[in-house]
């Protein structure tokens, strides 16, 4: 959800519920965030198991590829076994790239990453599933689910229907050889058939739509529904990406505290009206000084930030904000800016216990900036 939304139903009040044909235009509309599918704090347990499920679902129809190369029912001339064969190869690397990909790759590459094995799948089942015989063909179909798996959680909706309506022609095409190859009455080819598209496109589309319902939902749980920002709860879970790769870039991090000086007088003056308008803005002019860090609303005129550099970047980066801010005309005010560099963060995962200790350090240091007038940054470093 992007911020000028959130900001149009703070102005105008409470939206009303929508209904199920709006939900279902934004579902085919709206862009897909294959980040946070990678990066979503409750997914990044299940981040290595996932891993070893679609490696292994790879490697279980590689077996079932090379035991029909040894069956009556698999390929019948030299050409198709070579095919396969071939297949089999392409398998092998794509289980390997599964299972080594390193994280930060995988985020940074994901729409290519898991469109991109949705498309093998379909692509390479299919070319081998017409060289086997119809009974086995439709069989091998069911396969098929483990894409519709794959495409109900980490593709977006137009990718879906591209997977479902290409199944659903391949599926048709293998009851037609079923049919004509005459081993099952034509009431029993379409039964079958029916059994099939619901079972690995029709399942799979419901569920993809109440997934992404779902996960619109919990992404307006983390945000201010005044600026757009994070909220507190979406600072936390944000941390730790930001953090690991600080770590392996063997870069500091910077937790930031920020708070509008004599906020109180913007609201008695001129309204709440303005003072929403004064923080959106200041929140707008963070937002472009934080860059790819984390920024949050954490407080009524308080702002969060995490940013990952080199100390000395870090340290000219903070220095600027309070500038910025009061340079900046159309806002009117000042803020005062409290920060702790921790310039050796520790292990990902171990280090993240400094952060609480370090924002404690900003927060006093914001203080103190307020108390010489406010308009300035105070900052300190801190270990890791």
């Amino acid at each position: 959800m992007n911020s000028q939304a959130v900001t149009h139903r703070a102005l105008t009040g409470p939206t009303a519920k929508p209904s199920f044909r709006q939900l279902l235009v934004r579902w085919l509309v709206d862009d897909f965030d294959y980040r946070y599918v990678i990066e979503h704090h409750s997914l990044r347990p299940l981040y290595h198991p996932m891993r070893v499920i679609l490696a292994g679902n790879t490697a279980l129809l590689a077996v079932c590829a090379m035991l029909l190369l040894s069956s009556r029912e698999g390929p019948s001339t030299t050409a198709g076994v070579v095919w396969v064969w071939i297949v089999l190869a392409v398998q092998l690397v794509v289980i390997t790239f599964i299972l080594t990909i390193r994280k930060s790759f995988l985020t940074e590459h994901a729409r290519g990453c898991l469109v991109g094995f949705g498309i093998f799948g379909d692509v390479g089942l299919t070319s081998v599933l017409f060289l086997y015989s119809p009974t086995v063909s439709a069989f091998a179909c069911v396969f098929f689910v483990v894409n519709s798996a794959l495409c109900t959680f980490l593709v977006s909706s137009r990718w879906l229907l591209v997977h479902t309506v290409f199944v659903t022609v391949v599926i048709v095409l293998t009851a037609l050889r079923l049919q004509m190859a005459g081993m099952f009455d034509t009431q029993a080819v379409i039964a079958g058939t029916i059994v099939l598209v619901a079972a690995v496109d029709g399942i799979p589309a419901v569920a993809h739509f109440a997934w992404s319902t779902l996960s619109t939902d919990s992404r307006q749980a983390i945000r201010d529904p005044l600026t757009g920002l994070l909220n507190r709860r979406g600072a936390d879970v944000s941390v730790e990406p930001l953090w690991s790769a600080a770590v392996e870039a063997g870069h500091a991090v910077a937790v930031v505290v920020v708070d509008v000086d004599d906020f109180k007088r913007i609201n008695d003056n001129h309204g709440h009206d303005e003072g929403d308008r004064t923080l959106r803005r200041i929140a707008d002019a963070l937002d472009a000084a934080v860059g790819d860090g984390v920024l949050a609303r954490t407080g009524g005129e308080e702002f969060t930030a995490y940013l990952a550099g080199t100390p000395d970047e870090l340290r000219r980066r903070i220095a600027a904000v309070p500038t910025t801010i009061g340079n900046d005309g159309t806002i009117g005010c000042s803020i005062s800016v409290g920060a702790a560099i921790i310039t050796q963060p520790a292990v990902a995962g171990v280090g993240l216990g400094v952060v609480l200790p370090a924002l404690r350090t900003a927060d006093t240091l914001m203080y103190e900036a307020k108390q010489r007038g406010g308009g300035r940054a105070l900052t300190t470093d801190v270990e890791g």
